[in-house]
């Protein structure tokens, strides 16, 4: 129920991530010449300071430039991807939870190129639309079964979709969670993939839907404006349930009980 043990998460993650397998198939070296950021674009530069700055403040285990290490290299690595809102929250995270530079840099390349997470095409929906459309199509099946209503509602503006999933996935809710249930929702998408992200969001949606004034006017637009609200505020007080039931529809999902 606590995740994967403090002790032990940094090994684990690592296990997960083929950290070893991702630097053996690209080189060790290659983690020393990217860490320079030679070849990075200044916009690039400026954006990873501007977004190092906000990421976690106050956490003492940033002052010595780790996270703004791991991310130029990553940019120097990928330059088509370079860097995207939500990569900085995930690679922090990592090295909060114990993980060095480099390990976090390996993990930053397993979580785009393994097909399990495709991270690469969720911060950079450009490279290929199809992982965050089929995404989006899974949250709305989903949302289909708990909240009908909503769904419909939603169909007369396809850009509600995007403005309620971007504040929360790209990040993994890094953003919205304590670092305790940000670490225990990694666990779970280390292991299971995208489906703990897909129950937890469909479960948030339902019950800001759920506790919406049944007088609400206006398009779906509006609708968005006002439901993130709620969400944001169930994310901070109801982190430990949401993701319990994340939890246990994920297993249902993997395990399911025999006929």
């Amino acid at each position: 129920r606590s995740g994967v043990p403090g002790g032990v998460r940094r090994l684990v993650w690592c296990r997960l991530l083929a950290v070893e397998k991702w630097k053996k198939m690209y080189s060790p070296q290659l983690w020393l010449r990217a860490r320079n950021g030679q070849g990075v674009e200044m916009e690039v530069r400026k954006r990873i300071e501007k977004d190092v700055t906000r990421t976690y403040p106050g956490m003492e285990q940033f002052a010595n430039g780790g996270l703004l290490n791991v991310l130029t290299a990553y940019a120097a690595f990928d330059p088509k991807l370079g860097y995207t809102q939500g990569m900085a929250y995930t690679a922090g995270l990592m090295l909060l939870c114990g993980m060095t530079e480099e390990e976090a840099f390996w993990g930053m390349v397993s979580l785009t190129h393994d097909d399990k997470w495709s991270m690469r095409k969720v911060w950079a929906p450009e490279i290929d639309q199809s992982v965050w459309d089929g995404i989006k199509i899974a949250v709305w099946e989903a949302l289909s079964k708990k909240v009908p209503s909503f769904v419909e509602w939603t169909e007369a503006d396809e850009e509600v979709p995007d403005m309620i999933l971007l504040p929360f996935l790209p990040s993994l809710f890094c953003n919205r969670f304590s670092m305790q249930h940000a670490a225990r929702l990694f666990d779970m998408f280390l292991y299971a993939g995208w489906q703990p992200i897909i129950s937890l969001f469909a479960s948030l949606v339902t019950t800001a839907w759920l506790n919406l004034p049944t007088s609400t006017p206006g398009p779906p637009r509006n609708c968005a404006s006002l439901i993130l609200p709620i969400m944001y505020t169930d994310c901070k007080d109801h982190a430990s349930s949401l993701i319990r039931h994340a939890w246990r529809h994920t297993v249902n999902k993997l395990h399911p009980c025999p006929a």
